[in-house]
């Protein structure tokens, strides 16, 4: 509804100002007429944008809406003004119908009634020192702004001390500090007998410019600029608080040593163009970054995209103790568009992170110098289920806003994945990914980059080193006769690949024995030691997981040697889901657990590892039978033959205890009695799709 000229005639105007006080400020009325009172229009040309078409307006304590009359003349498609005396109201709503504007009036108490309504502009001018409770009131006006509020306040100038009672000296020593002054008895007035100077004003509370400025942008951080101004009026200030307003807001969250920083750069210096894309940056370098201590400090309030690293972990040891009380996350308020990218590191990988970057560094002659709050974490990071608690609290307060997560793995190429994919892998991980050390670490990276550079010398292991040669040569032994077996009922030309084929170790044995051979792996390194021995082989350098490669093709053998216990457990679903897929109807499987929980080699280190505390976390990394059989049933596979191998708990393969001659005749032996399977390091699995038939060997065992 537009505003009108008036319909009032002068004299009707003049009846009402004969008959009405409005002097409390000076109105312009039609004909040149004014109510009296004092002069706001300064303030009112500081404090309103000179346009303010299709913005709404709230004056709260608008007496007789002065400033809800300027507000309406500079186009405010809203205004509302609300007071908690009747007769205010009344008269406001005299003088709107008397200018002919379209403002409106309400008796409301600002501190008990409800307005569930939010305003571009709020004012709050000479108010909050009459209030009963003006900190849960300045809580109420930041949730009903949307753009920018506007406060006069009383402070501890030189008409409110003198009502205070405030001594000169007193005055001086508190009017730089952020303090809030109490009045003694509030509204009541001054008791009898009782002189001016007592401090007996009438009023409650009063606050210094710095308290305002504390209150409104540290404690918390919603306003891109706090700007306070004196103020005409009884030597009080008005402070200007304007909102941050974000079009695209993407929130980069994890917990401390997540690589938050590191990721940011690297989507601002354009290296993870995929990511960018997914998040629709299309020039990641011109976007800003913000932490949590950029909230505190003047900004410009309205951005088309902003980039905000939150460390999750900010409210541990704080006084925020939970993230609904971290002021920091008010900016997911901020954005019309809110996303946030949750990275997520495997505690072990977190707790290594940590050391690396903050422990190591700050530790002297065995005692850490640093911030003991890291050290805490640090410690924390042991417990696996308090990290994941703190992930879980993120996600559901994200929840609790109405913004959804997204989950980003840095270890698996920033692959995003969403928060039910994250709450299975996190199952995976707490269901044993190590078995009985609950905090044994896997290896210290995703096993896609561990072995990028290895070459001739890894090669070379299995030829000549004193314990991989003896175990290498039984493995050979069964693998060929696990061939021989399966020659017999294909009739079909034999396609055989070998995946994670490393330096072609598994290929040299099989080239000749089969109609084609593809090998594949992400090593240039490994790669360039196969073909220097195999002529028949194609090789491809990729990621089946990412590269469709091999898409058409289909292959009645494939191998994957070494590489499923070294895998995390996500890779190691991805890699099956591939190698399914690549499987001919009535193909084989081969692949092995070279790492088995159960063998004696684990079984020894986890009871040196109880009593002597010695050896490394990853020396117990390891993966179950169990786990063997769950990726196999949740891929449609059956296990139709066991091969148990290598029963010597050798801890160290270089330089084993027993000579080479005695732990060839000792596992030869051991390969041919069933008996010593369950001690046994390493099994070979024969699996086929569970619709070709067959059952397990229990021979094979």
């Amino acid at each position: 509804m537009s505003n009108s000229e008036s319909t009032w005639s002068k004299a009707e105007i003049e009846d009402l100002l004969a008959r009405e006080n409005f002097k409390y400020q000076n109105i312009t009325l039609p004909y040149g007429l004014q109510t009296g009172g004092e002069d706001r229009s300064a303030t009112a040309r500081a404090i309103l944008p000179d346009d303010l078409s299709g913005e709404s307006v709230l004056d709260i304590g608008s007496n007789f809406g002065f400033f809800c009359f300027e507000a309406a003349k500079r186009g405010a498609t809203r205004v509302l003004g609300i007071d908690v005396d009747p007769e205010n109201i009344r008269k406001a709503r005299l003088l709107a119908d008397c200018l002919g504007l379209n403002v409106e009036f309400a008796l409301l108490d600002f501190e008990v009634d409800s307005l569930n309504e939010q305003f571009d502009h709020v004012l709050c001018l000479n108010v909050l020192h009459h209030l009963r409770n003006p900190l849960a009131s300045i809580e109420r006006l930041i949730e009903m702004t949307t753009g920018r509020l506007v406060l006069e306040v009383a402070g501890l100038g030189n008409h409110d001390r003198r009502k205070l009672g405030v001594p000169f000296l007193r005055y001086l020593s508190l009017r730089n500090s952020p303090v809030i002054y109490v009045g003694k008895n509030g509204t009541s007035g001054r008791p009898p007998n009782v002189g001016k100077r007592a401090g007996f004003s009438g009023q409650k509370f009063f606050f210094t410019q710095d308290a305002i400025i504390h209150l409104l942008q540290y404690q918390r951080c919603v306003f891109a600029r706090v700007t306070a101004t004196p103020s005409q009026h009884k030597g009080r200030f008005t402070v200007i608080s304007e909102k941050r307003r974000v079009e695209d807001l993407i929130v980069i969250a994890g917990p401390t040593s997540s690589g938050k920083s590191t990721l940011i750069d690297h989507l601002r210096e354009g290296k993870e163009p995929d990511l960018a894309r997914h998040l629709g940056l299309d020039d990641p370098a011109s976007i800003p970054a913000y932490n949590a201590f950029d909230l505190i400090e003047p900004r410009p309030p309205q951005l088309e995209k902003l980039v905000f690293h939150y460390d999750l972990l900010r409210p541990f040891l704080r006084s925020a103790h939970v993230h609904g009380r971290d002021e920091a996350l008010d900016i997911l308020g901020s954005g019309r568009r809110v996303r946030v990218l949750l990275i997520y590191i495997p505690p072990h990988r977190l707790r290594a992170q940590l050391e690396k970057a903050v422990i190591t560094p700050k530790t002297r002659r065995g005692k850490f110098r640093g911030n003991s709050r890291k050290a805490k974490i640090h410690e924390m990071y042991a417990d696996p289920d308090w990290v994941h608690g703190w992930y879980q609290d993120f996600i559901t307060h994200c929840k609790s806003r109405g913004v959804e997560v997204e989950v980003v793995l840095p270890m698996e190429s920033m692959r995003c994945i969403s928060v039910e994919e994250w709450h299975n892998r996190i199952a995976v991980e707490q269901s044993g990914f190590t078995q009985g050390t609950r905090n044994a670490e896997p290896l210290p990276q995703s096993y896609r980059d561990s072995h990028l550079d290895e070459g001739p010398e890894y090669h070379d292991k299995f030829s000549h080193g004193p314990y991989r040669s003896v175990i290498w040569k039984i493995e050979q032994e069964k693998l060929e006769a696990i061939l021989a077996r399966y020659r017999l009922r294909c009739r079909e030309s034999l396609r055989m690949l070998d995946f994670a084929c490393g330096t072609g170790r598994i290929l040299q044995l099989f080239e000749n024995q089969v109609d084609s051979a593809v090998g594949i792996d992400v090593s240039e390194s490994m790669l360039a030691v196969a073909k220097s021995h195999l002529q028949k082989t194609e090789f491809f350098q990729a990621d089946l997981t990412r590269e469709p490669v091999l898409a058409e093709r289909r292959f009645e053998l494939i191998t994957a040697f070494r590489f499923f216990p070294n895998a995390e457990p996500a890779l190691r679903d991805e890699v099956m889901r591939e190698l399914v897929t690549l499987l001919a109807d009535d193909g084989i499987l081969i692949l092995n657990n070279h790492l088995r929980c159960s063998g004696s080699k684990q079984r020894l280190r986890r009871a040196i590892r109880g009593f002597a505390k010695w050896g490394k976390d990853k020396d117990l990394h390891c993966m179950s039978d169990a786990e063997v059989e769950a990726l196999a049933e949740r891929f449609g596979l059956s296990i139709v033959e066991i091969h148990p191998l290598a029963v010597l708990p050798v801890l160290k393969e270089k330089k084993p205890i027993l000579p080479g001659s005695l732990i060839s005749a000792i596992e030869g032996w051991a390969a041919r009695n069933s008996w010593l399977a369950n001690l046994a390091n390493n099994r070979i699995y024969v699996l086929q799709h569970r619709t070709a038939g067959g059952s397990r060997d229990a021979g094979g065992r």
